[in-house]
C-alpha cells in the first residue's frame, strides 16, 4: 500500500470513530501518530531489510512505548477505534496493525495490511517482504508461523491459501472494524450501537447478510417496517440459505409486531 493509502484507511478508520462516539476529537489522534512516529524519522532508508526495519517499529511501539495485544477484554468495543487504541496502548489485530502501518507510512516504509482469516497481519516491503502479527508484540513471522496461526484460526492444517496473504484496501479494513464492533455491541446487548455500525456495512457492502442482521436488529429495537424490509430482501437475494426458516419467522414476527402496534 502506498503512504496515501495507509493515510485514507487511517483517516476512515477514525470516521468510524467518530460516528459511533461525536466526541472524539481527531485531530489530537493524529497528532499523537505523529508523534508516536517521530524517534524513527531519519532512521530509514532503502538500504535496509524489510526484517531490520519491522524490528524498527516493533521496538518503537512494544519496547518502548508498550503497546500490546489486548487479551483479557478481547470483546470491548474500544478495541475498535483507532483512537482509544492510540491512547490506551492496547487493542486488537487490526487496530493495532493499523497503528503499525500508520507508522510506518509516516517513516516512508513500505507497509501492507493482510486480511488473514481472524488475524489481521501487517507486511513490511512488499510482496517479496515480512509478515508482522501485531497482536504479538510485533513479532516477525517466518513462513511455519503463518502455517501455524492459520491452523489456529480456521482449525485445520494446510497450505495457507494465497488469497488470505494479500493487502487489502482501505474498505476492506473498515468493513472489518465495522464487523467487529457489530459484534462487540451485540455481545453486550447494545443494539442501539450495532446498528449503526450494521447501517454502515450495508452501505459499504450492500451484502445480503449486512441486511439481515440490521433487520434482526431492528426487530429488537422496534423498527418493525425496516426490520420487514430488510429480512424480506435478504430473502429475496438469498432464496436457499440456511437460515431460511428462522429469517422467515422472524418476518412475520415484524408483521405481527407491526400490525399490534397500528391496533393499539
Amino acid at each position: 500500500m502506498s503512504s496515501n493509502d495507509i493515510f485514507e484507511t487511517e483517516s476512515i478508520a477514525l470516521c468510524i470513530s467518530r460516528q459511533l462516539r461525536p466526541e472524539v476529537n481527531l485531530s489530537e489522534c493524529v497528532a499523537a501518530l505523529d508523534s508516536l512516529s517521530a524517534p524513527l524519522v531519519g532512521f530509514v532508508n532503502k538500504e535496509q531489510t524489510p526484517k531490520y526495519q519491522a524490528e524498527l517499529i516493533r521496538d518503537l511501539l512494544y519496547r518502548e512505548n508498550g503497546y500490546s495485544g489486548n487479551e483479557s477484554d478481547y470483546y470491548d468495543p474500544m478495541n475498535s477505534f483507532l483512537d482509544v487504541v492510540v491512547e490506551r496502548k492496547r487493542g486488537i489485530p487490526i487496530t493495532l496493525c493499523l497503528i503499525y502501518m500508520s507508522v510506518g507510512a509516516r517513516l516512508g516504509m513500505n507497509v501492507a495490511g493482510i486480511g488473514f482469516p481472524g488475524h489481521f497481519l501487517a507486511q513490511v516491503g512488499g510482496p517479496d517482504g515480512v509478515f508482522i502479527d501485531p497482536f504479538n508484540q510485533g513479532k516477525v513471522l517466518t513462513s511455519q508461523d503463518v502455517t501455524e496461526l492459520f491452523r489456529d484460526v480456521m482449525g485445520f492444517t494446510g497450505r495457507v491459501p494465497s488469497t488470505f496473504l494479500k493487502p487489502v484496501g482501505a474498505q476492506a479494513v473498515a468493513v472489518r472494524i465495522l464487523a467487529n464492533l457489530k459484534n462487540a455491541y451485540s455481545r453486550r446487548g447494545d443494539q442501539a450501537r450495532a446498528m449503526v455500525a450494521c447501517d454502515k456495512l450495508v452501505e459499504l457492502t450492500g451484502m445480503p447478510e449486512h441486511r439481515r442482521d440490521r433487520g434482526l436488529l431492528a426487530l429488537t429495537l422496534g423498527s418493525y417496517h425496516s426490520a420487514r424490509e430488510d429480512l424480506q430482501a435478504y430473502l429475496q437475494a438469498k432464496p436457499d440459505a440456511k437460515d431460511l426458516e428462522k429469517i422467515r419467522k422472524a418476518v412475520q414476527r415484524a408483521h405481527n409486531l407491526s400490525s399490534s402496534a397500528i391496533l393499539n
